[in-house]
């Protein structure tokens, strides 16, 4: 099962994509020098794949909130903000609604940096424990590997390959050295 963060750019970019072979409808405006206007739903659909595909970084940008219409459906709703690249780095920031907190991120291939708010700790330790950990590591970046615990699931996001895989429904190619 994809990340929810991974899932929901997923579904924004199907509806993306959606909206531009809308605009590219015969009797729409003329697009850019490029003319989409002239290729089907499906051509710009798989330019668009095509160039994912060969996409070296990525930012993704996104309010699941405001994805789903404000409806509160989605079972993890959060926004984020980062950027990776297929080297194995990303940086930025992911907000959890809801009153759990947000964390900003740094990754560099096997090593990652999170600084959690207040309420991130608070939400994700039992009892006393978060409030504890918040009061001795406010401000503070906490050091590890993605594949620890709390790190490994805040940074779940941030894998470029696994993005590319959930939006264009192929496997990636093998990722360069780091």
């Amino acid at each position: 099962m994809p990340h929810p963060i991974r899932a929901a750019a997923a579904a924004a970019a199907s509806t993306l994509l959606a909206a531009t072979a809308a605009l590219a409808a015969p009797g729409a405006a003329p697009a850019a020098e490029d003319d989409l206007s002239r290729l089907s739903a499906e051509e710009i659909a798989e330019r668009a794949r095509t160039e994912l595909r060969g996409a070296a970084s990525l930012r993704v940008t996104l309010d699941q909130d405001q994805f789903d219409g404000g409806t509160g459906a989605l079972e993890d709703p959060a926004t984020a903000d980062l950027a990776m690249d297929e080297r194995g780095r990303c940086a930025g920031n992911v907000t959890l609604t809801r009153g759990r907190g947000s964390v900003e991120l740094v990754k560099r291939g096997d090593e990652v940096w999170v600084k959690p708010d207040r309420d991130f700790w608070e939400a994700q330790l039992p009892g006393g424990q978060g409030t504890a950990a918040a009061d001795t590591l406010h401000g503070r970046y906490v050091h590890g590997s993605p594949r620890d615990g709390v790190l490994a699931a805040v940074t779940e996001a941030c894998d470029l390959d696994s993005l590319k895989e959930d939006l264009t429904g192929e496997a990636p190619r093998t990722r360069a050295p780091g």
